[in-house]
């Protein structure tokens, strides 16, 4: 009866210990968990970054003047441009000729660009608002002297008219003169708001001659040319354009302008 009355304690015991323990667990403050976060089905949730602190953004260096010289003389011949290319299609009509290449009027910023820099490099004393780039804008009549002595006259009333409108001649420089290397006339206008630009007078035959000894005349000018290489591109360009016919009346002096400066070109 002892012993069955110790085992009975015992079991009695070993309840209680484990209910005590029960009720601890129950009492304890559960740790708090941090939630997952939500992610979306395909979607993986990314961290929004915090905004960026302000950062002093360092001034742009000075622009190189050349360069902005060159934007300044593009953009003055787009804006003389608008008015310009209507007075030379129409004159083109009336004097019964056409315009050549009107597409390339306009001088690229790369060209007027290369060609102050050029201009700078061969002479280093020259001050760049000294550079005179007077063809930024640029237009070709095509007037063929039929009947003989049209091209002459022609060219007067062209002149004449742009006058009329504000373009004054500022330089004439009439390359007929036959045993040389080109032939055509070439004038520089200045326009009402001060901007040179060029305007040439050929014929179809002078214009097929340019486009035949185009590539002789850029190896002419290359200052790498050797100069009996020169010697001989110009003799054969003079053969080229000794072919072509001379407008009647052309090479009497004064007869297209005032400011006309009849030029010969000498061999190399």
């Amino acid at each position: 009866m002892k012993d069955l009355a110790q085992r009975s304690y015992g079991r009695r015991f070993v309840v209680g210990v484990a209910l005590l323990a029960l009720v601890g667990c129950c009492r304890r403050p559960a740790q708090a968990e941090s939630p997952a976060p939500h992610r979306s089905a395909g979607v993986v949730a990314v961290a929004t970054a915090p905004p960026a602190t302000s950062v002093a953004i360092a001034p742009r260096s000075q622009s190189d003047p050349v360069e902005a010289q060159a934007e300044r003389l593009a953009a003055q011949a787009v804006a003389a441009e608008r008015s310009v290319t209507p007075l030379v299609v129409e004159l083109a009509a009336k004097l019964g000729g056409s315009t050549h290449k009107l597409k390339f009027r306009l001088k690229t910023k790369a060209s007027i660009l290369r060609k102050l820099r050029l201009r700078l490099a061969q002479n280093s004393t020259l001050k760049l608002s000294d550079v005179v780039i007077d063809d930024t804008l640029r237009f070709t009549l095509r007037i063929d002297d039929e009947p003989a002595g049209h091209h002459v006259g022609a060219i007067k009333q062209a002149l004449a008219a742009l006058a009329v409108k504000g373009h004054h001649v500022a330089q004439l420089k009439n390359y007929w003169p036959a045993d040389d290397n080109y032939s055509g006339v070439n004038c520089v206008l200045c326009a009402p708001g001060g901007l040179l630009w060029e305007l040439q007078f050929h014929t179809t035959a002078s214009l097929a001659a340019a486009a035949t000894t185009r590539a002789w005349y850029e190896e002419l000018r290359c200052a790498d040319t050797p100069l009996p290489r020169k010697q001989q591109l110009f003799d054969e360009m003079t053969r080229e354009w000794n072919k072509v016919p001379i407008p009647q009346g052309i090479l009497e002096p004064g007869a297209l302008h005032p400011h006309e400066e009849i030029r010969d070109r000498p061999r190399p």
